[in-house]
Parts: structure tokens; C-alpha cells; sequence
């Protein structure tokens, strides 16, 4: 199971990163209501789940009446003019107490592949007992990092990891070829 492979816990997990969190969040919160009641939101803003019942702008009590007739529920409040998920007026830790599993999207990363993060970043709450990291595999090549904001100091972040994974102009076989003889 997924959910025993990364030691998710009941409780608030957060998903960070890139290339990855949506479809991580969908697979495990479709995985752990199965036994148990999940709630899915957002720290920031992403695309409105259509794979489970979306309750917005509404009060804690209306998700726990939801939860009452689904075993997956996402809160969240619309964020425009983009149209996204925004977080939830209730708080993370009045949530944590109405679902077995809080699953929040805590970092947005505009669908790219990787993602270095700004000072603000990201948005995990106080309240989180996990925190999973997700990187896009299909990123770890690229020639550099596209639309990272122009801050020196994460351009040079982004060079370091680069270099670390023993590829000039991204991941790759550098390191495999350091350590063989």
C-alpha cells in the first residue's frame, strides 16, 4: 500500500513539491477511505477535485455532514478570478479532529516538473504530522528550471542539486558513474 510505503499517519499529512502532488493526494486519499474518513484541502490553491464531493466556503459542521455520507470530502473555498481550490475557512486542526486523514496540497508548483521554493515556501500547517515531498522525475534533466522567480540565492540552489545528482544540465547517470570502477 502506498500509504504504508511513505508511513502516512492519521493525523494531517502535507504534500509539497512538484510533478506529482495532485495525483499523490488523489491516490492516497482513494486508498485510505477505504477504512477511514478523509478530508482533502489546500494550503494555497489547486485545481478543484472532480474525483470526490467538494464542499465550499462551508462551516466545519458542514464537513463533517458530509463526511457522513461520503468517505472522501475536499474544503476548500474558490479562489478567483483563477477558479482554483483556496483553503479552507475552517481550520487545519479543527479538520484533523473531524477525519481520521487530512491530506492538504501545501505547496503549488504551476505544473512543473521541479520546483525551489521562495522564502514563504511552503505553506505547510502547524498542525502537520507528515510531510511527503514530490519531485517530477521528468524534470531532473532539464537544462535549467523553468519560471523558478529570479532570486540568486534559488538559482544557485538549483545549480547545487543539479551538480549533486552528477549531471551538468540535470540528473542523471553522473553519480552511477562516480561509484563505478
Amino acid at each position: 500500500m502506498l500509504s504504508s510505503l511513505l508511513h502516512i499517519q492519521r493525523g494531517l499529512t502535507a504534500i509539497i513539491g512538484s510533478g506529482g502532488k495532485s495525483t499523490l493526494l488523489r491516490a492516497l486519499a482513494e486508498e485510505l477511505s477505504r477504512d477511514a474518513r478523509v478530508i482533502v484541502a489546500t494550503s494555497t490553491k489547486m485545481h478543484v477535485p472532480d474525483w470526490c464531493p467538494v464542499v465550499l466556503g462551508a462551516s466545519l459542521d458542514d464537513v463533517r455532514m458530509a463526511l457522513c455520507e461520503a468517505s472522501i470530502v475536499c474544503a476548500g473555498s474558490i479562489h478567483l478570478p483563477m477558479g482554483k481550490l483556496a483553503e479552507p475557512r475552517a481550520a487545519f486542526s479543527d479538520l484533523v479532529c473531524s477525519a481520521d486523514y487530512v491530506l492538504v496540497e501545501a505547496d503549488g508548483a504551476k505544473t512543473l516538473p521541479l520546483k525551489a521554493h521562495a522564502e514563504h515556501e511552503p505553506v505547510i500547517p502547524a498542525c502537520a504530522g507528515r510531510t511527503v515531498c514530490v519531485v517530477g522525475v521528468d524534470g531532473l534533466g532539464a537544462p535549467r528550471l523553468a519560471d523558478v522567480p529570479p532570486s540568486a540565492a534559488i538559482r544557485a540552489a538549483g545549480r547545487r542539486f543539479r551538480r549533486r545528482c552528477g549531471h551538468a544540465r540535470g540528473g542523471g547517470g553522473g553519480a552511477a558513474r562516480r561509484g563505478a570502477s
